[in-house]
Order: C-alpha cells, then structure tokens, then sequence
C-alpha cells in the first residue's frame, strides 16, 4: 500500500496535479492498541488492573474534553463582551443610535425581532408591549410624485 501511494505521489509531482493523491491514514494512538490487546471478543477487560487504568484513560479524555469545552465557552463569552463593549462606545459617541426597535441587540444579531416576542425581555412580554406602537407612516399626495401627462 505504500508503494501504491508513493507512485501515485510521484506521478503527482511529474505532473504537477495533486488529485487523487490520498493521505495515508492517521496511526492507531498507543493507549487505543493497548485497550485493544487487553480487552476479550466479549469486550470485556481481561484484568481488573487493566480495566481501572482504562478507566482513567476515559476520565482523562473527559477532563479533557471539558477544558476544552471551558475554554470555547470562555471565547465565545469574551467576544460578546467585547462585541457588546463596542456596541455601547458606538452609542456613546452617538455613531450608532438606537431608535424605537433598532436598538443595540437588534443591530448586534442584524436581524428584527420576531413576531410576537422580545428577546431577553422575559416570558409573554410582546414587541408593541416592548417598543410600543411602531411608528405610522403615510403617504401624503405631496410626496407622491406626480405623473406627466
């Protein structure tokens, strides 16, 4: 298989084209081999010292995944509370002005709310109860541009 993959890599590079060119595979990690050559057909451990370390490998592969989770929590809370902190300097310095239903959450998600509800304004509470009424608009016949006959 590494001769087929190797010949492959090198009409590759004689031709300049690196399509169908595979990677090899990533190598079975050391702790995997090792459960496997202690654990029976039935999936059992074959000792009980083998299953408590095996134990202790899947109790790191948590701990693990939970700092890792932590730490994606941590960023994602950090650039809101960076994107909020922009938000409110924009407002101070009068470049972003919230009006009526665009107001600094709408502009940071970029879409209106939806109907029938406010977000983070708390269970039942509606826009019109929110923002009140929206602002009516008319046409009046002097904005209405007049037609040539």
């Amino acid at each position: 298989m590494a001769e087929k993959t190797k010949k492959k890599l090198e009409e590759a590079t004689q031709s300049g084209s690196v399509d169908g060119v595979i990677d090899p595979p990533s190598p079975i990690r050391r702790h995997v081999k090792w459960k496997m050559a202690r654990t029976k057909k039935t999936g059992e451990m074959m000792t009980e010292a083998t299953k408590e370390i095996t134990e202790k490998i899947v109790i790191h592969f948590q701990l693990t995944i939970r700092i890792i989770f932590q730490y994606f929590v941590n960023a994602m809370y950090n650039c809101v509370i960076s994107m909020q902190d922009s938000f409110e300097e924009q407002v101070t310095q009068g470049s972003l002005v919230p009006h009526g239903r665009q107001d600094v959450l709408t502009t940071a998600i970029g879409r209106p709310e939806h109907p029938g509800r406010v977000r983070a304004a708390g269970a039942g509470v509606t826009i019109k109860q929110y923002f009140g009424s929206a602002p009516r608009t008319s046409c009046s016949s002097s904005s209405l541009p007049s037609k040539e006959l």
